[in-house]
């Protein structure tokens, strides 16, 4: 258009293949814990990216992308710091996300304890300084509506479901996989018995199989579906980590790369469980307060949920003290020392 502004766009491939959420069938155990590995090697590919300004932050305001051009702008993360182009430091960054969300909770008068967060978060807010790399981390990086994967099997079913004959095209004849006789139905149990130990595991699969079942035509994780909700900062503030994530994914995140040097990329690692812990009650806030902003259908059942992980976390962050060690609980029956020598007092008089 003459006389136009001039418009920035991007001309991109479409990804290769479906969220783990959109499979019509599941993810059977062999498979799950295949892309909770693979899921947890990506991340780390990911975070192994610095800022190139060793700014912390939303990475649009990192990288001082306007307004304008950001991706989905209304999506765009509160908190952000694009004046400054980000902080200095993972405490100040995370700091104005957390605040964010709770004058958020505040604007819309949602009922939570904010005096007790804030409190929680002015205890132990020493820890995040001790987060000296700003990495790039995708905050809903490892979700299954997320996590993009790739079944050959499936993925070419219905370009090879019909073939061509005499009379027209037709469905292909599914093929047999075990001798006549046997049903199917009997023999699918009993692999997925074998999948499925009382334990849990499985004595034929081993972590090196996990990294190369895309070599053997296995699941493969291909990579996420969008971008748009990045920073950098501590990557253990992607929601996953607050989710409980699995054996395998953390095995596959802290798997080093051929092309990563680093054993870890958690830092301060004796102090870690605390960080998680105010992620974890930052994710939840979040999870109550969106209820009011964009509503569910089941809403209601979302936001107790919610308010149920959050008071479990403010719970444990109370059974900390100061330096994060546990706090030492009376046992049944204990007095305390103040009502102990007031008894004594009152059998001197």
């Amino acid at each position: 258009m003459s006389g136009g502004l001039p418009v920035e766009y991007n001309l991109s491939r479409p990804p290769r293949g479906i969220a783990v959420s959109a499979l019509q069938r599941p993810l059977n155990h062999r498979e799950r814990r295949a892309v909770d590995f693979q899921t947890g090697q990506l991340l780390r590919r990911i975070s192994s990216q610095v800022s190139p300004t060793n700014k912390y932050g939303v990475a649009a305001d990192v990288l001082s992308v306007p307004p304008s051009v950001v991706h989905n702008p209304a999506h765009r993360l509160e908190g952000g710091l694009h004046a400054s182009r980000g902080a200095d430091s993972w405490r100040v960054a995370f700091h104005n996300l957390w605040e964010a969300i709770l004058r958020d909770g505040e604007d819309m008068s949602v009922m939570i304890s904010y005096t007790t967060i804030r409190r929680h978060f002015d205890r132990f807010d020493y820890v995040l300084d001790a987060v000296t790399k700003p990495r790039l981390v995708v905050l809903d990086g490892g979700e299954d509506s997320n996590t993009l994967v790739l079944r050959p099997f499936e993925t070419g079913r219905k370009a090879n479901s019909l073939t061509k004959g005499p009379n027209g095209w037709k469905s292909k004849p599914k093929p047999t996989r075990r001798p006549p006789g046997k049903p199917v139905r009997d023999d699918q149990r009993l692999e997925d018995a074998k999948e499925k130990k009382p334990d849990g595991t499985d004595d034929r699969e081993d972590y090196l199989g996990q990294a190369q079942d895309a070599e053997k035509g296995q699941i493969e994780v291909t990579g996420l579906r969008q971008w748009s909700n990045c920073i950098f900062g501590d990557p253990l503030l992607a929601c996953v980590f607050s989710k409980r994530p699995s054996h395998d994914f953390w095995r596959g995140f802290d798997k080093s790369l051929e092309t990563d040097a680093l054993s870890s990329l958690v830092e301060d690692g004796p102090n870690a469980h605390i960080r998680l812990l105010l992620y974890e009650c930052y994710w939840a806030i979040i999870a109550v307060v969106g209820e009011y902003y964009r509503p569910h259908i089941d809403s209601s059942r979302r936001e107790l949920a919610a308010r149920k992980q959050l008071g479990g976390v403010l719970a444990r962050l109370d059974e900390l003290d100061d330096s994060g060690g546990l706090r030492r609980r009376r046992m049944s029956g204990e007095m305390s020392p103040a009502k102990r020598a007031r008894s004594s007092e009152d059998g001197d008089m």
